[in-house]
C-alpha cells in the first residue's frame, strides 16, 4: 500500500540495488532500494561549476574562452574537434564562471593557432573580451574611488577570475607597475595567451583612467613581431617589446586620480563578496561547510545536498570533517543557532515564525537548542538586544 502511494510522488527517479556488507560476515549481504534523481549534464556541469577551485589546480574562467570561441565561429570554424583534443567539451565554457584546468587552455590555444594561423587572432580575441567577463572583481576595480586603490584591489582579486597569473604591484616615486607572471610554464603559446592578457589589464585600467589612458606603458616579453603596428593601433599606449616580463606602467602622478567610474556601495559591496570568494578558495573543509550552511541555512539542507555543492560523496564529508573534530549536525546546529540570533536582533518575527524558518518542528525544540547553545531563550536574548516582538 505504501509503495503505491510513493510511486506516484516520485516519477523522475530510478531506483538502484547497493550492496550492504556486514561486518560479522564477510560474504553475507543485504541490498535496499535508494531512490537516484536522474540529473541532466547542464546541472552536473553547473554543480561543478560551484565548486571552487583550489590554488594548486591553475584554472582559467570559461568567460575568458568564450570570446576565442565565437570568434572561430565567425569564422566559420567548429570549435568541437579543437575542445575533444584538448581535453574540454563544449559545455565547459557554457557557464561563464566555470573554472576551466588552465593546461587544458594551453593545449587549446596550441590546436587553434596551428588550426588558424593568424598572427592577428590574439589581438582579436583581446578586443572581443567585455567587461562583463571580469565578474565582480572587475567591478571591484573599476568602481574604486582613486586609480592607485584600483590597480591594488585588482592584485589582490585577480586570483578570483585566475589562478594561472600571479599580479604584483610595485610602486616607487615616479612609476607603477603592476606585473603578471605567469605560474606555469605557457610555452609556443606565451605569446597568443599573454598578448589577450595585457589587453585585458590595459583595457581595465583606461576605464579608471579616462582620457590620461595614453600615459600607459605595456611591456611585453617577446621581441616585437611582424604585426607590432596593428598592436599598437589596438593597445592605443606606448608599447615596449623584448622585456623581462608582462607589466602595465602608470605614472606615479596618476595614482590620486579619481575614478571616473568611482561608486562607493557598488564597490563595496563586489569588495564583501570578493572576500567571501577568497575565504571559498582558502579555507578548510570545516570552514567552507560553514559558508555554505549560513548561505542556505534557511533551505534545511542535508548532509548530501552539502556535499553534493562541494562535489564529494557524503561519506567523504563525514570522513573529513570528523578528522577536523567537528561533525555535521554540530555544524548545521551551530549555524541555525546563528541565523536565529540574526533573526531575533534584526526582525521582528516571532519565535515560532523563527523556528519555522530554520526547519524546527515544533518551537519548543527550537527554545530547547537556542538555550543549550547559549544558555539563554530567544525570549531573554531578545530583551537583551532591545528588538520588539511582534
Amino acid at each position: 500500500m505504501r509503495l503505491a502511494l510513493l510511486r506516484p510522488v516520485l516519477p523522475a527517479t530510478q531506483y538502484q540495488m547497493r550492496p550492504v556488507h556486514q561486518p560479522w560476515a564477510r560474504r553475507t549481504f543485504r541490498y535496499h532500494f535508494r531512490p537516484r534523481r536522474f540529473e541532466s549534464s547542464r546541472r552536473r556541469a553547473m554543480s561543478i561549476a560551484r565548486r571552487p577551485a583550489l590554488p594548486s589546480e591553475p584554472f582559467f574562467r570559461a568567460a575568458y574562452v568564450q570570446p576565442l570561441l565565437a570568434l572561430l565561429r565567425a569564422r566559420r570554424i567548429d570549435p568541437g574537434p579543437l575542445l575533444a583534443g584538448a581535453g574540454c567539451g563544449e559545455g565547459d565554457f557554457d557557464e561563464p564562471g566555470t573554472s576551466v584546468p588552465f593546461l587544458r587552455i594551453v593545449r587549446l590555444c596550441g590546436l587553434i593557432r596551428r588550426a588558424l594561423p593568424d598572427p592577428l587572432l590574439p589581438l582579436a580575441w583581446g578586443a572581443r573580451m567585455s567587461e562583463r567577463a571580469h565578474g565582480l572583481p572587475g567591478l571591484a576595480m573599476t568602481t574604486a574611488p582613486t586609480v592607485g586603490e584600483a590597480i591594488a584591489v585588482f592584485a589582490a582579486v585577480a586570483a578570483l577570475r585566475s589562478t594561472t597569473i600571479r599580479f604584483d604591484v610595485q610602486t616607487g616615486p615616479e612609476v607603477c607597475r603592476l606585473t603578471a607572471q605567469p605560474v606555469v610554464s605557457l610555452g609556443p603559446e606565451s605569446e597568443f595567451i599573454l598578448v589577450p592578457v595585457a589587453m585585458m589589464v590595459s583595457g581595465l585600467l583606461k576605464q579608471v583612467l579616462g582620457e590620461a589612458a595614453t600615459q600607459l606603458t605595456v611591456d611585453l616579453p617577446f621581441a616585437a613581431p611582424s604585426w607590432a603596428d596593428a598592436a599598437a593601433a589596438h593597445f592605443a599606449c606606448r608599447l615596449r617589446f623584448g622585456q623581462p616580463q608582462l607589466a602595465v606602467q602608470v605614472p606615479g602622478t596618476l595614482l590620486a586620480r579619481r575614478n571616473p567610474l568611482a561608486d562607493t556601495e557598488s564597490h563595496a559591496v563586489a569588495i564583501a563578496q570578493c572576500r567571501l570568494d577568497q575565504l571559498r578558495l582558502d579555507r578548510s573543509l570545516r570552514q567552507r561547510v560553514t559558508l555554505h550552511l549560513a548561505e542556505h541555512i534557511e533551505l534545511a539542507p542535508t548532509a548530501a545536498s552539502t556535499a553534493a555543492m562541494l562535489c564529494i560523496s557524503e561519506r567523504t564529508l563525514r570522513r573529513e570533517l570528523q578528522a577536523e573534530g567537528v561533525g555535521f549536525r554540530e555544524l548545521h546546529g551551530a549555524m541555525r543557532i546563528e541565523a536565529a540570533c540574526r533573526h531575533l536582533a534584526d526582525t521582528p518575527l516571532t519565535v515560532e515564525q523563527i523556528a519555522w524558518r530554520l526547519g524546527y518542528r515544533e518551537a519548543s525544540n527550537f527554545v530547547r537548542a537556542f538555550r543549550r547553545q547559549l544558555g539563554v531563550t530567544p525570549q531573554q536574548y531578545r530583551r537583551a538586544r532591545r528588538m520588539p516582538s511582534v
